[in-house]
């Protein structure tokens, strides 16, 4: 079974990848979210189960292209080829055509998942870039942070040879993050957006990671 992604992640994706000492040329292919240059390299695994992977997701694409989670698996699947334009392109028309897709899925605790995210009432619009959980007000509840990352309008951005890249964090507004109160009924997961009674809304950044700890006495 595949793990749920959102579209912001399967960006980010880009930006993690490990890249090989050995490149196949002197010039990026391409330039990351975080300014990182990115070669085409030699491939690591299994090159024909690779090809077969991208098939497959292809083929998956083509029979719903408007499904968000194909979408980012053909772009996961282009990007371990190391073909990041093309990758760049799927997930850049992926995120125009779904620019607030965000899910929360609960465990059930059989292997499989379970979709809550309107019931959770944290239906979030905005480009996500990463959750946390932790208990910011200690009811015993875990509470949720989400950071955002910008203020999308669909801007196209192009490096100094003319080819499609990433726009950088300059290139847009920046976003405000959102905290999510727990409301305590664990036999009905909800959610209350506090960010303003917090003072997160007024404060915005291009926030792409977060993380949740102690720091009290």
């Amino acid at each position: 079974m595949q793990k749920k992604l959102s579209l912001s992640q399967g960006i980010i994706i880009l930006i993690a990848l490990h890249l090989p000492t050995v490149v196949f040329s002197e010039e990026p292919e391409a330039i990351s979210l975080l300014g990182k240059q990115l070669y085409r390299s030699a491939l690591q695994g299994d090159l024909e189960q690779l090809q077969s992977n991208l098939k497959q997701a292809q083929a998956d694409y083509e029979k719903n292209p408007e499904d968000p989670e194909r979408i980012i698996w053909l772009g996961r699947r282009t990007a371990y080829l190391w073909r990041y334009h093309d990758a760049i392109d799927i997930y850049s028309k992926g995120i125009n055509k779904h620019p607030n897709y965000q899910k929360l899925y609960r465990n059930r605790g059989d292997g499989t998942f379970e979709n809550v995210t309107a019931a959770a009432g944290i239906e979030n619009d905005g480009w996500s870039g990463s959750a946390t959980f932790f208990d910011y007000d200690l009811d015993g509840f875990l509470d949720l942070y989400v950071t955002q990352y910008v203020k999308f309008y669909g801007q196209q951005c192009y490096d100094s040879a003319g080819r499609h890249e990433y726009c950088g964090p300059k290139a847009y507004k920046p976003a405000h993050d959102v905290l999510m109160h727990n409301n305590g009924d664990p036999a009905a997961p909800g959610f209350t957006d506090v960010s303003e009674q917090a003072g997160i809304s007024s404060m915005a950044a291009a926030g792409l990671g977060g993380i949740g700890s102690p720091l009290g006495p």
